[in-house]
């Protein structure tokens, strides 16, 4: 995304198509939970592979000027998640989109 998208555009659209996979996901936690289980996946690789996506896109977008410096991928992730679950049992999809725009406000340079 980064290579056809300015940074903080990018961020946002990363954002979507990662809550449509969290979506999708939550449909399938049963299965995850046994592939956890297994062995097959590892929470701690899962979460590592997250957060170095989004502390690429955080970088450019400091580099670029268009998103904050002192954002964390951490932080950045928890409030992802938790927006998510939030509007998971809103049953309300727009608040999501909502949700994560405010997010990018908060992004952006003061």
């Amino acid at each position: 995304m980064l290579a056809s998208h300015p940074p903080a555009q990018a961020l946002r659209l990363w954002m979507d198509l990662f809550a449509e996979w969290q979506a999708a996901k939550h449909g399938m936690t049963g299965t995850l939970l046994a592939m956890i289980d297994s062995g097959e996946i590892s929470l701690a690789h899962t979460r590592q592979e997250l957060l170095s996506a989004i502390t690429t896109i955080l970088d450019a977008g400091a580099s670029a000027g268009d998103i904050r410096a002192d954002a964390h991928a951490d932080d950045v992730s928890a409030s992802i998640l938790g927006m998510l679950a939030v509007a998971a049992k809103s049953g309300e999809p727009a608040q999501a989109r909502r949700l994560l725009d405010l997010l990018m406000d908060g992004l952006r340079p003061r």
